[in-house]
């Protein structure tokens, strides 16, 4: 778990260096870490069926959170 959590922090310290992220980083990481992780677990179990698709979710969950820090987040969509 704390392997899972620093790596979500540390992506968040990259965006705040670079100026795009005011928020608390350990706050942020453990909002998405723990988000994400919802929607992996709902996928795995076959819960999430078409049109619904885990990376939307997940990233729409991303952005709500950094929004919610008051931290807007620029990012771009992989298929």
């Amino acid at each position: 778990m704390h392997r899972a959590r620093e790596t979500m922090a540390a992506g968040w310290r990259r965006v705040q260096g670079q100026g795009l992220f005011s928020g608390n980083v350990e706050d942020a990481a453990h909002m998405c870490w723990t988000a994400t992780h919802g929607v992996l677990v709902l996928e795995l179990s076959g819960m999430l069926r078409p049109p619904v698709q885990a990376r939307t979710i997940a990233m729409r969950a991303v952005a709500a959170i950094a929004k919610g820090l008051n931290a807007p987040v620029q990012h771009t969509a992989q298929g």
